[in-house]
């Protein structure tokens, strides 16, 4: 019993100090990878260049540049690993020693300052953690493998420096077979044993005690799929914070197999099919179809992230040019089922290719005018001011054709949400869609332009897109019911006849 009591006091920390799931719900995410997003001290006026390189980053640019991301309506950040990494490590997935952080980044003391900063402007931090693999060890790269000697040798790594604390040398070359998967080696990378005893123990420790001494929100999982599902229960339990994991595929079934591991997942399936909608122009009645798919397999899809660009992708306008086409895709980003994520550049219209080209400096443009950040912020503006329709209220899909996709938001369709991937060519497209679940003579009045007004009339909306650009529409106006019309006559017929027998006392 006492043992017990000592257990949990020692436990309990953890728990309190992250968040939940809960709560992450009603948060915009803004991924950063932190040595891209802003050095310390004046703004260079060029990009970085070399980009497979360290470019500067630092906390304490992040933190001087908290007002950008609040602007933007964003109201937590997810940042890259912290830890000292092997040489090139600029993006923090090659660990070295995961008990120090990343002197390019700054100190501990840095780390702390951002953080209670972020906290001050109420903005979470949700850091990358990848238990999966080390670094890159004893010269070896992605490209250049090594000999096996050099492979298997762990000597520079803390706290993992034996060859007991990995598995076998092999390569992942069957993505299909999960055991390989799980037990081999991405990319030549030392692959950790969780199913040894003191790795499992030091993992556990190590993201218990991350939680507590930085006061830690949330965390980001790295190669979730990499690692055998027992673990992830065990390191949600010891991290005491919201986790959203990395399970990548487009088959929302695979995909799901992990939510009962984590708290969270990024929403792989949904990010393909909207890449496959607006960048591949396919029918928009995909969206519906991948949708009523993944609500057969996911449990809740408010606690998963949605997200349309990332650092390992290219972005989305390196696929299409198509501004109208990207503001489509951002408001199902945004307003759709779903915790939201914004890869850092997007709101600058970044569009770099293949990593690394996707990993630019966001130095020199920090414009807060951009089309792209206002459009965001509006919308993120839009989410925040009516976040419990959001979060608690669900989505409906009302509508899809080859040119449009209806949905709405809110427990009573308070929200009417109407995108199109037909572009900024498309003219004027209009269609008079049947929506039956929708109360009739309700008024919707447009988000961006409050001149604009549909109203639905015997099961029937009237939509008209110009231009390409979605539109969000907000309930201004609701019908009386029949029984609120006949109580309030009620009601009159009641007083008018209370006040005529005030008159005849009087007499």
């Amino acid at each position: 019993m006492v043992f017990s009591l000592k257990l949990m006091l020692l436990l309990l920390p953890a728990v309190l100090c992250g968040k939940t799931v809960e709560e992450w719900k009603g948060r915009i995410i803004y991924q950063i990878l932190t040595d891209r997003f802003s050095p310390h001290g004046p703004t260079p006026s060029t990009p970085c260049t070399a980009l497979r390189s360290y470019c500067g980053g630092k906390f304490k640019g992040i933190q001087q540049r908290l007002d950008y991301i609040k602007g933007l309506g964003a109201n937590a950040i997810w940042i890259s690993p912290i830890v000292l990494n092997t040489p090139g490590g600029f993006h923090g997935y090659w660990a070295k020693n995961i008990y120090e952080i990343n002197p390019e980044f700054g100190t501990k003391q840095d780390l702390k300052d951002l953080i209670k900063a972020c906290h001050d402007k109420d903005i979470w931090v949700m850091v990358d953690v990848v238990p999966n693999h080390m670094g890159y060890n004893d010269g070896c790269f992605w490209n250049n493998p090594c000999t096996p000697t050099k492979l298997n040798n762990f000597t520079g790594f803390v706290p993992f420096d034996k060859p007991e604390y990995y598995h076998q040398y092999c390569e992942i070359m069957d993505w299909n077979n999960q055991t390989e998967v799980e037990f081999c080696r991405l990319a030549h990378l030392p692959d950790l044993s969780q199913e040894n005893d003191i790795v499992k123990r030091l993992l556990l420790d190590w993201i218990g005690n991350l939680t507590i001494n930085y006061d830690i929100d949330g965390y980001r999982i790295d190669t979730l799929k990499l690692v055998p599902k027992w673990f992830w229960s065990e390191f949600q339990a010891r991290a005491g914070a919201y986790c959203i994991g990395e399970a990548t595929g487009s088959d929302p079934q695979y995909v799901a197999g992990y939510q009962d591991s984590v708290d969270g997942l990024l929403n792989f399936p949904m990010y393909n099919a909207l890449r496959d909608v607006f960048n591949e122009n396919k029918s928009i009645r995909n969206l519906t179809k991948k949708i009523q798919e993944q609500r057969r397999y996911f449990k809740e899809l408010s606690r998963h992230g949605l997200f349309l660009d990332n650092h390992d992708q290219r972005r989305f306008l390196n696929w299409t040019s198509d501004y109208t086409v990207l503001k489509n895709a951002l408001t199902y980003v945004i307003l759709g089922e779903g915790i939201p994520i914004i890869y850092y550049g997007t709101e600058q219209g970044f569009s770099g290719g293949h990593d690394p080209n996707d990993r630019e400096s966001l130095w020199p443009y920090y414009s807060t005018q951009s089309d792209i950040y206002k459009f965001i912020a509006g919308l993120t503006k839009l989410r925040l001011s009516h976040l419990s329709h959001f979060v608690s209220g669900g989505q409906r899909e009302m509508a899809a054709n080859d040119d449009f996709f209806v949905f709405t938001r809110g427990k009573e369709n308070q929200f009417l949400v109407v995108l199109t991937n037909r572009g900024n060519t498309s003219g004027t497209l209009e269609w008079n869609v049947q929506v039956p679940v929708l109360k009739a003579e309700t008024v919707y009045k447009n988000f961006f332009d409050e001149t604009d007004t549909v109203t639905v009339d015997n099961g029937t909306l009237k939509l008209k897109l110009t231009g390409g650009l979605p539109k969000v529409f907000l309930a201004v106006q609701t019908p009386t019911s029949k029984a609120e019309r006949s109580s309030g006559v009620t009601w009159k017929l009641v007083f008018v006849c209370i006040l005529l027998l005030h008159l005849l006392s009087l007499e």
